[in-house]
């Protein structure tokens, strides 16, 4: 089916009357859904919301400092056909690497903004309008509860470029108050790509004035880490607890970096895994699209996921050379 076909499709969410969505998203869908808004402006609105609500510090540093590529899709595009949102969704992709290999932005934000999506239920079109984009995105057949990447690249030299794997995440504003309301956002739904290992590289070359001249940037794995840590530690204590939190330190863990200077919410913590009640590298977590205020009965084992990508540099985590440190190229 056509992305207009299941947009069609679309429930409305009857919890909504009780689950009022919180007052920073329903201010900047006042703002959204005005008359007369470009692209830009949509997507300014929502970098201001992303620059100071988002729970990936990642994505607020990068929001702060301007550095995200974006896509806008309205009511509008979607109507005009899914091969009028590909080609957009694919102009605007193709400007992000551009703008990536001069090191000007990092991450990548697709946002489907209409009043029906922003009140629809998460149910099994939601999932299929997810997976369809994801589709024109990619380029690619999607499934649920997969991990699908893209790639950036940030010029080394004059003749090599680094190139990172990026993933993809789904984002909804149906989250807000449900169990996976750290995957919340304004305007309907959204698809975000952002490479820690591609910031680290190209950070070194922002600017250190304008509003974001006070925001921790990154200037090595190491400090990618720490914020890496934190965003897990920041989770939001929703309805059912926090969907994924740190673990005590083991002994040996063997990460080269010292958290003596790092925050008390963190330090002693484990710096090679954490866990969560949905995997953070999924594209598009099926858990999300089960109807439920709180997490699914059928959710009882968590995921252990993975922070080793940013300092284990052993032959058997390649993840630390494509993700991390990033792999050599000819430009």
């Amino acid at each position: 089916m056509s992305l207009s076909s299941l947009h069609a499709r679309l429930a409305s969410d009857r919890l909504r009357t009780k689950l009022r969505f919180s007052d920073d998203l329903n201010e900047v869908h006042a703002k959204l859904f005005a008359a007369g808004l470009s692209d830009h402006d949509r997507f300014e609105i929502l970098r201001s919301w992303i620059a100071t609500n988002q729970p990936c510090l990642f994505g607020r540093l990068a929001a702060k400092l301007d550095r995200l590529g974006f896509c806008i899709l309205t009511a509008e595009d979607i109507e005009r056909g899914d091969r009028h949102v590909r080609e957009k969704i694919q102009v605007a992709r193709r400007q992000w690497k551009r703008d990536a290999l001069r090191g000007k932005k990092s991450g990548f934000v697709i946002s489907v903004q209409t009043i029906d999506l922003v009140s629809a239920v998460p149910d099994k079109t939601m999932l299929d309008f997810a997976i369809h984009l994801t589709k024109l995105y990619l380029n690619a057949e999607i499934e649920p509860d997969t991990v699908y990447l893209d790639q950036v690249m940030h010029r080394h030299t004059e003749d090599e470029a680094l190139a990172w794997r990026v993933g993809a995440n789904f984002f909804a504003s149906a989250g807000d108050g449900r169990w996976w309301h750290d995957h919340r956002f304004p305007g309907g739904i959204a698809l975000s790509m952002n490479s820690v290992g591609h910031m680290v590289h190209a950070s070194a070359n922002w600017p250190m004035d304008g509003a974001g001249k006070n925001a921790p940037k990154p200037k090595t794995l190491g400090e990618a880490l720490r914020l890496a840590m934190q965003t897990i530690s920041l989770a939001k204590d929703a309805c059912s607890g926090v969907a994924t939190w740190l673990l005590e330190r083991k002994e040996g863990d063997a990460c080269p970096h010292a958290d003596d200077t790092w925050p008390s919410g963190i330090k002693g913590k484990e710096r090679r895994n954490y866990e969560g009640w949905y995997h953070t590298d999924h594209t598009i977590p099926s858990p999300y699209f089960a109807l439920d205020i709180e997490r699914p009965a059928a959710v009882t084992d968590p995921h252990n996921l993975d922070f080793s990508y940013l300092w284990d540099d052993s032959d058997d985590n390649p993840d630390h050379q494509t993700m991390g440190l990033g792999e050599r190229l000819p430009r």
